[in-house]
């Protein structure tokens, strides 16, 4: 038994030593390993698992038998899955096949034909000018005439199409006039813009072309809106990858991304501002998606989907260059199972795809950096010089381009940090240097960036650490595992703990057995007997116990006489 348990003792510490020595991408290429296990043929998965499975980095065979299973439940439509055509399973089945070098060209069309007008957005037009003014507004063949007044407020409703709200600032766009051209021209210098709302919200959104027009000069506007839906009403969660999916294929999505961000309060549970960042790379939506994470570094966005899944989500929305996204990874690899995976054949795939750029496995198409051309945001690329060939990989909302394109800081809204400064998140390269887009803090030293502390001297608890500060020492907590032979008596503890676990178990039915004899034994000699009492002496007749009495009723001070005897012995 001896041997076993330093046999057992020394596979544990082989095992502690290889688990500590695992890196990131041989985690990653566990968890390929472990997800191409639990699919034996992709034929038997849902659409979204095997677009998933399609998205990470699994082997050229598994991609295969994939795509071909992924081909066999297309709809005859051009759609998915066949017999029930939803928007989300096509968007993620375009995602799919273009990252694997398909056509989706069917599929796009498909999906944009399902494209419907919002129900639940309330538009409107506002027009303003310094002084008192009169504006004529043109739609349909008909012009009509409104009053500006100086406290802004607008005298009356400009036909069908735009009523008065009772605020009366501003003028209510009709649903059944969403496509059409208003041309505003006012007498002063104006300017005019929409903006919208959830209709179940009080919160507004404009739109961030505001134009502005001299005297007698002309400004057009028509509300652009729309969702998907494959019923009258709009599918949010299927819009959300519709708008990402057509995006990564080429196609301008700008006229769904009104709906997603003004419903974005009541669908929470979908994490939109991973979504509308990915689609919109407003910097906005990545500070209010940062906001989100949770202290453990992860993303639970509702109880819809899990921590998995939505870490995912955020995670392909950062990118890799963020400390928040450095620590989602760190958390992903963390929870990772002692099989490779993480829970199921979805979660584990919608990982991988989240952590695909840390992998030994190289992707099957083009990348854009190494190919020596530019991933850059789709507003910054001329569609002229997009290379629909080459992909960006693990960068979300971005495009292979030709050219740099790239703007001056102040154009990008960013700031420059100086030399002893650091951006806090979102660097963004500019012609003029690099450029910030959220906040200068002062930079971090060497010992800092280690977590560890810059001081005048290290305490008791603390040992020196060779990195370098701005002033003083670097110190850092000592580890107890350092200590003289601290490490090697806690592993043999653990090693002891499951040896005698190992043990108990394979010896159970003799302990079992052993526990139950000696229990009789203690009832047999020791035991009290069933009547109660104590067991007779031999050679001695059973001693009775005298029964026992009540307890004396205690006099009740129902009179005055106790009383007065109380105050006696005061």
């Amino acid at each position: 038994m001896k041997k076993v348990g330093v046999l057992l003792i020394f596979l544990f510490l082989i095992a502690f030593a290889f688990v500590q020595g695992e890196t990131d991408s041989d985690k990653i290429d566990a968890g390929i390993s472990c997800l191409e296990k639990k699919i034996p043929d992709c034929s038997t998965l849902t659409v979204p698992e095997i677009a998933f499975t399609l998205l990470s980095p699994v082997s050229s065979s598994t991609k295969t038998d994939c795509k071909t299973a992924l081909n066999s439940k297309k709809d005859s439509k051009n759609c998915w899955p066949s017999g029930s055509c939803t928007i989300k399973d096509t968007a993620l089945a375009i995602l799919a096949l273009k990252y694997n070098g398909e056509s989706t060209e069917s599929a796009e069309s498909w999906l944009l034909s399902q494209n419907k007008t919002p129900t639940d957005l309330i538009w409107y037009l506002q027009q303003n000018s310094e002084t008192a003014t009169q504006c004529d507004i043109e739609y349909s063949g008909n012009t009509y005439t409104i009053n500006i007044a100086e406290n802004k407020k607008i005298d009356s409703p400009a036909g069908n199409c735009l009523t008065l709200p009772q605020s009366e600032f501003w003028l209510q766009v009709s649903p059944n006039c969403y496509n059409i051209e208003f041309k505003i021209e006012c007498r002063a210098d104006f300017i005019a813009t929409l903006f919208y709302k959830n209709a179940n919200s009080p919160k507004f959104y404009i739109l961030s072309e505001t134009q502005s027009a001299p005297q007698y000069g002309e400004i057009t506007l028509k509300v652009n809106s729309k969702c998907f839906g494959t019923t009258s009403s709009c599918d949010y969660e299927g819009s959300l990858w519709a708008a990402l999916a057509l995006q990564e294929t080429g196609n301008n999505v700008s006229s769904f991304v009104p709906y997603l961000i003004a419903m974005s309060d009541t669908n929470a549970q979908y994490l939109p501002n991973a979504f509308i960042y990915m689609i919109t790379n407003q910097e906005e939506y990545a500070t209010r998606l940062i906001q989100q994470q949770t202290p453990q570094n992860y993303w639970v966005a509702g109880t819809l989907y899990n921590r998995f899944y939505d870490t995912s989500i955020a995670l392909r929305a950062l990118g890799t260059s963020s400390e928040q996204a450095s620590n989602a990874q760190k958390e992903l690899l963390f929870s990772q199972s002692a099989d490779g995976c993480w829970g199921t054949i979805r979660d584990t795939a919608i990982v991988l795809w989240a952590l695909r750029g840390i992998s030994k496995i190289t992707p099957s198409t083009e990348d854009c950096d190494t190919s020596k051309f530019y991933c850059i945001p789709r507003a910054d690329c001329p569609e002229s010089e997009i290379l629909g060939n080459f992909l960006c990989f693990n960068q979300q909302g971005k495009v292979c381009c030709k050219s740099e394109n790239l703007k001056l800081c102040s154009e990008l809204g960013g700031k420059k940090c100086s030399s002893d400064e650091q951006c806090s998140g979102n660097p963004r390269k500019a012609s003029d240097g690099d450029c910030c887009l959220a906040n200068c803090e002062p930079k971090k030293s060497e010992c800092e960036k280690r977590g560890y502390f810059c001081q005048s001297s290290c305490s008791e608890n603390q040992e020196s650490a060779n990195y370098t500060c701005k002033s003083g020492v670097c110190c850092k907590l000592k580890s107890l595992t350092e200590k003289a032979g601290f490490s090697i008596i806690w592993i043999l503890i653990i090693g002891i703990v499951i040896v005698g676990g190992i043990i108990i178990y394979l010896q159970r039915n003799k302990l079992k057995l052993f526990y139950f004899k000696f229990k009789n034994k203690f009832k047999k000699e020791s035991g009290a007997p069933a009547s109660g009492g104590y067991p007779p002496r031999p050679g001695f007749p059973p001693i009775r116990m005298p029964p026992r009495q009540p307890p004396r009723p205690q006099p009740r001070e129902s009179s005055d006489v106790f009383k007065r005897l109380r105050e006696m012995t005061r």
